[in-house]
């Protein structure tokens, strides 16, 4: 197991273009990661945030990045929007339900070339009562 650093969550497996090695197991490094998010809010402006807690490890086959898989498991309990009454209404009920679940997950299913440099990281987020699949559009490796 190796530490990822200074490496945003969802681009963690760019960190690593240069490594040659066939089958590594790398670990997030969440003191130099993070999970960002922006949400529209009322039609009117973005709200921005991350959640401070997180885990997760990166699966790589060589340098074929169209093979990596992630997973990454996250503390929904750790919403941060720099609003402490803003916070409190996704950790409730209504979004989250951090009383009951405690974790929001992510789960890579594919990895696919966009363009060069580019790359879209195809999994399944899931959340209370919900999974749904999202792409993410990521940048990286170069060669």
């Amino acid at each position: 197991m190796r530490n990822l650093s200074r490496a945003g969550l969802f681009s963690a497996i760019l960190l690593i273009a240069s490594v040659a090695v066939a089958q590594e197991t790398w670990e997030i490094d969440s003191a130099h990661s993070s999970v960002q998010f922006s949400v529209r809010h009322m039609m009117v402006s973005n709200v921005h945030g991350e959640f401070a807690k997180f885990s997760g490890r990166v699966y790589v086959d060589g340098k074929d990045f169209t093979k990596a898989r992630m997973e990454v498991t996250i503390d929904a309990s750790s919403i941060n929007t720099h609003n402490d009454g803003r916070d409190k209404d996704p950790r409730s009920a209504n979004f989250f339900d951090v009383e009951k679940f405690q974790t929001l997950e992510f789960k890579s299913k594919r990895v696919e070339q966009a363009s060069p440099g580019n790359l879209r990281l195809i999994g399944d987020l899931t959340m209370p009562g919900a999974a749904k699949e999202i792409t993410l559009e990521v940048s990286g490796p170069t060669s």
